[in-house]
């Protein structure tokens, strides 16, 4: 067996002790999800008449083009509106007339809303953070930033 030069042993040792590091560190590591779960919310009384809709434009973050659709407890899909077409990374905008991206149906205030861009799931950013959801909001407008993993 071949003599080790001296770097070869400090490059050895270190390694060693890396991997020692890596162990005790694994057996510290807390999961990253330790927050309870958030309840959902209860479904949209059926005797009542549907909320107003909540309405999104924004950014698309990492695509240049494609569609955005929006899934949650009681989102009802409508053409034109949910799924919503984007282009050059941008969809709908601020005035009362510019299109939006509509989520409507029967779902009630904080229902966790899940936006998903040409069918991968994103994550949403409306000024306060990164989500994984954004809660709806009855008659809410609302400009957002998705990104995608």
């Amino acid at each position: 067996m071949a003599q080790l030069t001296p770097t070869q042993k400090f490059q050895a040792d270190l390694l060693n002790r890396l991997d020692a590091l890596v162990e005790v560190l694994g057996r510290l590591a807390v999961p990253a999800n330790t927050a309870p779960p958030t309840p959902e919310p209860a479904p949209y009384p059926a005797d009542q008449p549907p909320p107003l809709p909540h309405a999104f434009w924004g950014a698309v973050v990492a695509e240049t083009a494609g569609e955005i659709e929006v899934r949650g407890l009681g989102v009802v899909g409508v053409a034109g509106q949910n799924p919503f077409a984007f282009a050059a990374g941008k969809f709908g905008g601020p005035g009362a007339f510019d299109p939006k991206l509509i989520v409507q149906g029967r779902s009630v205030d904080g229902t966790p809303l899940a936006f998903y861009v040409n069918g991968q799931r994103a994550r949403v950013n409306a000024g306060n953070g990164t989500q994984d959801t954004w809660p709806f909001q009855a008659g809410g407008v609302t400009q957002i930033v998705l990104t995608l993993p």
